[in-house]
């Protein structure tokens, strides 16, 4: 064989049974915390790396990475001194990445020293919209990216479906971090879809009352 493709017998299969073993080699059981993610020096992104098998060959790499993205459920742990692993792996991931994302937790372990008063900004932004409780949460976590870290996370969550957030207090003593809040208080799915115009709108009319007041 001389050519490197020849050796992927893989791609000679039918393209029905390909998509089979790709859901089979790459969905995993488990929530896929992407800072445990295992890395291959001789594959993978040095920091948040991708399984072998989408380097392989750009052909396998164009099939399979929708369903690694697209049928895993991705988790990403939040800590009070530390906000940025979300953002990083999302900007790693790529636009096809991105694309093909469907379910991602981000999970906020919160000290005794912030958890008050995230409680109550969060439970001040859910009466309004998922973008308002998103700017809370990170504004609270991010304070090196600003408002405008929190509008580009928003932008970057706000293309695939759906969206867990957790929440969980590290003061219980208990070896398993239990929940801040009860139900629907201490994670929510969201359609971001439907949320990107209000998005827009928010932007727009921010950017409006800061142009009335650098006026004024």
């Amino acid at each position: 064989m001389s050519q490197p493709q020849q050796c992927f017998l893989l791609t000679r299969l039918p393209r029905e049974l390909r998509d089979r073993i790709y859901i089979e080699v790459l969905v995993a059981i488990d929530d896929i915390n992407i800072e445990n993610l295992e890395y291959d020096e001789l594959w993978s992104h040095e920091e948040f790396p991708e399984p072998g098998l989408l380097r392989a060959s750009r052909q396998l790499r164009y099939e399979a990475l929708p369903v690694y993205y697209a049928h895993n459920i991705f988790r990403a742990i939040v800590f009070d001194e530390d906000s940025t692993p979300p953002l990083r792996w999302l900007s790693s991931i790529g636009h096809a990445g991105r694309k093909a994302l469907r379910q991602l937790v981000i999970q906020y372990q919160i000290s005794p020293g912030t958890r008050h008063q995230l409680e109550q900004d969060i439970e001040f932004s859910l009466q309004g919209s998922i973008l308002s409780a998103l700017r809370a949460i990170l504004g609270h976590h991010m304070q090196r990216y600003g408002r405008a870290g929190c509008v580009k996370f928003a932008q970057n969550v706000g293309r695939f479906p759906d969206l867990r957030l957790e929440s969980v207090r590290l003061d219980t003593g208990s070896p398993d971090p239990e929940p801040v809040f009860e139900h629907k208080k201490h994670h929510w799915r969201v359609d971001m879809e439907r949320h990107l115009d209000r998005a827009r709108t928010d932007r727009a009319l921010d950017a409006a009352l800061e142009k009335t007041l650098a006026e004024g």
